[in-house]
């Protein structure tokens, strides 16, 4: 209900095994990428990549994506800056709320 007109669109990159280089891998991820911008007609700026896998979230930095990692509680960082860093889906949450203008101060609550 909150968030009515999100399109959710799912990408999975299956690069287990991949032969290519680092510059192939991030060449086939944009590929991959843009086709599902395109396919759900979403413009890059509009759009917020959530994941773990580190040439998409290179590739979604330079398409100029919201980028947020997905990164479990003591994990080793990424070296690809982002905008967000989850552990679960309530980080998530609140990453959306932020995004969206939706806060939760202290001060605004009745005591």
């Amino acid at each position: 209900r909150q968030l009515p007109h999100v399109d959710w669109g799912v990408m999975d990159v299956e690069l287990e095994g991949s032969p290519g280089s680092e510059e192939e891998v991030e060449a086939y991820v944009e590929g991959q990428l843009l086709k599902l911008l395109e396919q759900r007609r979403v413009a890059p700026t509009t759009a917020l990549v959530v994941s773990a896998h580190e040439p998409l979230l290179r590739v979604s930095r330079r398409q100029s994506l919201f980028c947020v990692r997905y990164r479990p509680r003591n994990a080793v960082p990424g070296a690809t800056p982002v905008d967000f860093t989850v552990a679960n889906a309530v980080d998530l949450q609140d990453v959306l709320n932020h995004l969206n203008g939706i806060s939760f101060r202290p001060s605004a609550r009745p005591y």
